[in-house]
């Protein structure tokens, strides 16, 4: 009966999808680190070499820490981690508020890190890179609690927990020099999603400028992170976090709390908050209806846009801006 009444709502929200049109191109990915970006960086990371963004500087007002300025990367894997570690975990959450002067550059830099520690991931670095996620767990666990609370399911849900436990007691790993190909390739794939993952939700967690930003991206990956399938987990979190909770990012419009509610509150408007119901497959239903509730609204918000349903009462300027207020609506959300 529940799926009967929802029937209209769900055909409305999967056309919605079909109008949603974005590209990640048009933002940082950790799967194509080398395509043009809308950070400052980009010229310098697509016409010259990969170090490009790893040694700009943010040091303009002393909130995000720069990223080091190297001729040549280091040559030990273990320094490049604890760089990359150093740099992630130790930015205040009051830095992005406002303009977040910056926040671009920092984040441009944290990709390009990120870039050369997966370049170097191998059988050889696969311990160094272990103890790297691990570190970063832990300084997020102390430092952002509430990104913690996320994060941790990153290496759960890879597989990772119990070497990432061996290694926090001081007790050895079994390197992979002796592994079987597949069994190698298998264990850098783990460790290579997982630190893809956690880098995604602490580069948007760290450069969006409100408290209630932050709460609806955390509110929006949880489920995403715990639930959804690991062949899928990473574009999920690129979507989620490049594309709509992405500052720099045409989507992020769609999140203007001016304009729209939270998605959190308006999901627990349309299917209630928490929600234990027996028996267990109704609960199952809600888990996977607030785990794909992200994507769908902001596509029926762009569908809303297109259709200029979705434009307040009162001049045009209140909407787009004076400058924009002449254009056509649809040309300003397609």
């Amino acid at each position: 009966r529940a799926g009967a009444a929802q029937a209209d709502s769900a055909m409305l929200l999967l056309s919605a999808a079909a109008s949603l049109s974005f590209s990640l191109i048009a933002g940082p990915s950790v799967h194509t680190p080398l395509a043009a970006t809308s950070c400052r960086s980009a010229a310098a990371l697509a016409t010259a070499d990969p170090l490009a963004a790893a040694r700009l500087s943010t040091g303009t007002d002393g909130k995000f820490p720069p990223w080091p300025e190297w001729e040549r990367p280091p040559a030990e894997y273990e320094e490049l981690v604890a760089t990359f570690v150093e740099g992630a975990t130790t930015v205040p959450l009051g830095a992005s508020a406002g303009q977040g002067v910056g926040w671009e550059e920092w984040a441009d830099g944290g990709f390009s890190v990120h870039l050369l520690l997966t370049r170097r991931l191998s059988r050889q670095t696969y311990i160094a890179a272990l103890d790297g996620l691990l570190g970063l767990v832990v300084r997020c666990q102390q430092t952002y609690p509430d990104l913690y609370a996320v994060l941790k399911f990153v290496p759960k849900k890879n597989g990772l927990n119990p070497l990432l436990a061996r290694r926090a007691d001081g007790k050895e790993v079994a390197p992979l020099d002796g592994g079987k190909p597949r069994e190698v390739r298998r264990a850098l794939d783990d460790v290579q999603r997982a630190l893809e993952q956690s880098w995604l939700l602490v580069a948007a967690y760290l450069t969006l400028p409100t408290a209630e930003d932050r709460e609806d991206l955390l509110w929006s990956a949880r489920t995403v992170t715990e639930k959804v399938k690991t062949d899928q987990r990473s574009r999920s979190l690129e979507v989620l976090c490049l594309a709509f909770f992405w500052r720099g990012a045409d989507e992020y419009r769609l999140l203007d709390r001016s304009l729209w509610p939270s998605l959190k509150s308006s999901f627990e408007t349309n299917f209630g908050g928490n929600w234990h119901p027996k028996p267990t497959n109704a609960r199952l239903i809600w888990q996977r209806c607030r785990m794909v509730y992200p994507f769908l609204e902001i596509a029926n918000r762009a569908w809303l846009c297109a259709a200029a349903a979705a434009r307040p009462e009162g001049e045009a300027e209140e909407w787009w801006g004076e400058e924009e207020a002449e254009a056509p609506v649809a040309a300003h959300c397609a």
